[in-house]
């Protein structure tokens, strides 16, 4: 007898969705992050942690991006890693999230309009510049958004993932 298991197909959260979608000047798409890795770098290893990934953690609110790997603040002494992290297991505290998140781009000439709509944040360019991060709530749902250019990526709980595409 055949491992039921054994038949079983992973798929990405918005696998099951029509995707990418636009309305008007705005195109939602699915955001492929390679692997996403929660950071929290033991106490008095800030500097070799810097080290290791070759550029500063970002201070609040901010991102930093070398080669493929970007570093999102996420909250006092944590860091979100997108990307191949080295190994980082002797100076911080490193957590797998590559499965636990969900991952939306919204782009187009409205973006900000649409995001406005679903989150409290202040999403003026002088306010949310590119490279900008914030930990949120988003259609309130908890949620993270990084802004790359006119792009904006929406992370949520994977559960929440069809609720945030809605």
């Amino acid at each position: 007898m055949a491992d039921p298991l054994s038949e079983l197909t992973a798929l990405a959260p918005f696998d099951t969705a029509d995707l990418p979608r636009s309305a008007g000047a705005c195109t939602v798409s699915a955001a492929a992050w390679p692997s996403l890795t929660s950071l929290m770098p033991l106490r008095g290893q800030r500097a070799a942690v810097e080290a290791a990934l070759g550029f500063p953690l970002p201070g609040p609110g901010q991102s930093t991006s070398a080669g493929s790997l970007t570093c999102l603040w996420s909250g006092r002494q944590a860091w979100l890693l997108a990307g191949p992290a080295p190994d980082l297991s002797a100076h911080a505290a490193v957590t797998d999230q590559s499965d636990a998140w969900a991952a939306l781009s919204l782009g187009g000439a409205g973006a900000r309009a649409v995001l406005a709509r679903l989150c409290p944040l202040d999403l003026d360019p002088g306010t949310f510049p590119d490279g900008a991060t914030a930990r949120t709530d988003i259609a309130h749902m908890p949620g993270q958004i990084l802004l790359n250019g006119e792009t904006f990526t929406l992370l949520v709980p994977r559960s929440y993932a069809l609720h945030l595409l809605h």
